[in-house]
């Protein structure tokens, strides 16, 4: 969703901010924490529509809703690369072989790692990037 709001949430933190044109959102952490919380797509609450424009960021965050969430892997080293990049991708079939064909529908001319590593959007899909 290109230009989303998000948080994401790893352990104790906590980062929010908007997606970029393309819908991606690249962030570094260092940490020991394997997974992470996505949450995106912002809903205003209805006390939002109320808020005046000198109450505070923090406050207005604090009541925010959003549409999507989702949990993902971020373990640099996890037993196996390509299912985490899959799964962290939304491929969710049953075999890897699965994956990988669905993947390839979507990205002919590349591999998971690299599209995982650099946030590249679909090239090929009958589904919105």
């Amino acid at each position: 969703m290109p230009y989303a709001p998000y948080r994401l949430t790893c352990g104790n933190i906590v980062r929010t901010g908007n997606a970029d044109s393309n819908g991606l959102v690249t962030m570094f952490l260092n940490t020991a924490e394997t997974t992470a919380s996505l949450q995106w797509g912002q809903l205003p609450t209805s006390s939002d529509a109320s808020t005046s424009s000198s109450s505070s960021q923090t406050s207005q965050n604090d009541r925010t809703a959003y549409v999507y969430a989702r949990q993902i892997i971020i373990n640099p080293e996890p037993p196996s690369a390509d299912a985490r990049d899959y799964y962290n991708l939304y491929y969710l079939e049953s075999t890897d072989s699965a994956n990988a064909q669905a993947f390839g529908n979507d990205y002919p001319s590349t591999t998971v790692d690299v599209v995982h590593g650099n946030g590249l959007p679909k090239t090929n899909s009958s589904e919105p990037a």
